[in-house]
């Protein structure tokens, strides 16, 4: 495994600055490369300087990173826009399968060194995230496909009542006698003959 970044080996909230100048368009990546070094000095005079060429490898490295959230994004929403009118647990199983293969990255990265112990544990986190937001979503798709299966039922079953309630007064109506009715009542309804 190569050596860990100068941008990895800064104190947290100078990366955070450095994050932030990065993300501004109008800072040069010198001057952000000079403000951190301005900054460590003040604060950490023992910590090593960054290089400008540090600073670009790190910019480099956040771009392709946000193009590939953004990629992924994009996918995702045209994959929810094509499923969404289609049963709710295809998109559940789209997200386990988005899942499985981040691990696989992951994994895939770990083995190739490019994940150390300070990244590790924050693509960890994120998988962990990722993956209670699969269960919350699956648990959630069971419930709302429960409640539209009980809510045909009781259209079904209101129905029937009501097309045994018709059957019944028809039945009377045309004279028959009320245990005849109710029999064709019952038998509508499906209850023992």
């Amino acid at each position: 495994m190569g050596r860990v970044s100068s941008i990895k080996r800064l104190p947290p909230e100078i990366r955070e600055r450095l994050d932030a100048w990065i993300r501004d368009e109008s800072v040069t990546q010198t001057e952000a490369a000079e403000r951190v070094n301005e900054l460590l000095a003040e604060l950490y005079p023992d910590h090593p300087p960054v290089s400008r060429q540090a600073v670009n490898r790190y910019d480099l490295s956040m771009r392709e990173i946000g193009e590939r959230i953004q990629q992924a994004r994009a996918v995702s929403e045209a994959w929810v826009a094509k499923l969404g009118s289609q049963p709710s647990g295809r998109i559940g199983f789209l997200v386990t399968e988005t899942l499985k293969v981040l691990s696989l990255e992951v994994t895939q990265k770990l083995a190739g060194g490019e994940l150390d112990a300070e990244s590790l544990p924050a693509t960890i986190d994120q998988l962990n995230k990722l993956a209670l937001a699969a269960q919350r979503l699956t648990r959630s798709e069971a419930e709302s496909e429960r409640r539209e299966r009980l809510i045909r039922e009781e259209e079904r079953r209101l129905a029937a009542e009501e097309a045994a309630e018709a059957a019944g007064s028809a039945a009377r109506s045309q004279g028959l006698s009320a245990e005849t009715a109710d029999a064709i009542r019952r038998k509508i309804l499906g209850i023992g003959t």
